[in-house]
């Protein structure tokens, strides 16, 4: 990836103290239009002719740096378990890097991330941020955060994977894959919900959920998630899938979007050999007996990654 060139760059280091969060930073301003900042470099090997920002998150190119701000405090808006960061920007751009707590991973965050990396046994993060429109100079980043639970690197590679996936997304579309499975069914399919989360896949699963579909009107919600917020379905088929209410109902708008669309939407995964209405016994499925949910999320990344 070449030099990205924002306008500015606010580079934001936080730590926790005494359960507070702390956040200093560096702030860079252009003595040309634009700056030149490279986010692939580390603390011991700055390329020639840059400098190192925020302990060298960033290395910006020094011809094109004015003059460098560094502030001990700043103090990012906290509103529940969310923080928040505004600023202003020209139609350059703002770039903001994001350098997180030790054993702190993004739990959320808006809008888009462009890469997170491994940097001095954190996680950094960073946006690219543009004006909505020529009169609106204000643009505003939103994060929050959570226990680092696997390794720094395979945290690292979620986190990208999850941003590189949410780009394939058109923009009607939330998840990656939406599960739809009875709850007689329901020890297996979790433990794909699980494997796939792990990996970064964004996935409509009912536990994951439950804050959306507290107090909502499921018919219309569900409607909408398998028949249009969703990239994929995946259809647990078993004898109790064919009996239940709403597994029925997830089945019918799953089938009109793949009417609709005129694709491969529907991935089968069968416990049994129950028939399904509307699904065509040549629809090619995997078997939920030979294969572990692990090997489950595996394919359906792949399904994701060549799509």
């Amino acid at each position: 990836m070449p030099p990205e060139e924002p306008n500015g760059l606010v580079a934001l280091w936080l730590d926790f103290e005494d359960k507070d969060l702390v956040c200093r930073g560096e702030r860079v301003f252009p003595a040309k239009e634009q700056l030149r900042v490279s986010w692939y470099t580390a603390t011991k090997n700055i390329p020639a002719g840059y400098i190192p920002i925020m302990n060298g998150t960033v290395v910006a190119y020094k011809d094109f740096v004015k003059d460098i701000v560094h502030v001990d405090q700043f103090s990012p808006t906290k509103i529940g378990s969310e923080f928040s960061w505004r600023d202003h920007t020209s139609a350059s751009g703002l770039m903001i890097t994001l350098v997180l707590p030790l054993g702190q991973t993004l739990a959320t965050w808006t809008p888009q991330l462009i890469e997170a990396k491994h940097f001095d046994d954190r996680i950094a993060v960073f946006w690219l941020l543009y004006p909505s429109s020529d009169a609106e100079t204000d643009v505003q980043i939103k994060w929050s955060l959570s226990d680092l639970n696997q390794e720094l690197d395979k945290e690292v590679e979620r986190l990208n994977r999850k941003i590189q996936l949410s780009k394939k997304r058109d923009a009607s579309t939330e998840y990656d894959v939406a599960l739809s499975f009875a709850g007689e069914d329901r020890a297996y399919v979790e433990e794909v919900a699980k494997a796939l989360t792990s990996v970064g896949v964004k996935v409509f699963y009912d536990k994951l959920e439950e804050t959306n579909l507290w107090g909502a009107n499921l018919y219309d919600y569900l409607n909408e998630v398998y028949m249009k917020r969703s990239k994929f379905t995946i259809m647990f088929i078993s004898r109790w899938y064919a009996e239940k209410r709403w597994t029925n109902f997830e089945r019918k708008s799953a089938q009109a979007k793949a009417l609709m669309e005129n694709n491969e939407y529907i991935l089968p995964v069968r416990f049994d050999d129950t028939e399904i209405p509307g699904l065509l016994p040549t629809i090619g499925y995997i078997s939920a007996n030979d294969r572990t949910p692990e090997e489950i999320a595996r394919l359906t990344l792949q399904k994701l990654e060549t799509h």
